[in-house]
């Protein structure tokens, strides 16, 4: 299953009614998990000096350009042009 689907199908279960029987903290805790394998793309900024972020924590990449996700959050990046 795609990660989007399931966040997809997480959410529907988190907003249901209340009927259901689910343990909403570990779905929360799965959906964010999910979305941090979506990859993104590193935000870059030239002041004051030329820094490269992680686009979810917004940690310093420098150093770890091209690594496969964030060292800090476990964000997936994307380094693709």
């Amino acid at each position: 299953m795609m990660p989007d689907i399931a966040i997809k199908n997480i959410q529907d279960f988190i907003d249901c009614d209340g009927t259901q029987m689910i343990d909403i903290i570990t779905l929360i805790t799965a959906q964010d998990a999910l979305k941090k394998q979506i990859k993104h793309k590193p935000q870059m900024t030239s002041k004051p000096l030329y820094k490269v972020l992680c686009p979810d924590c917004g940690r310093t990449l420098n150093g770890f350009e091209n690594a496969p996700y964030c060292i800090s959050c476990g964000q997936a990046l994307d380094w693709s042009e």
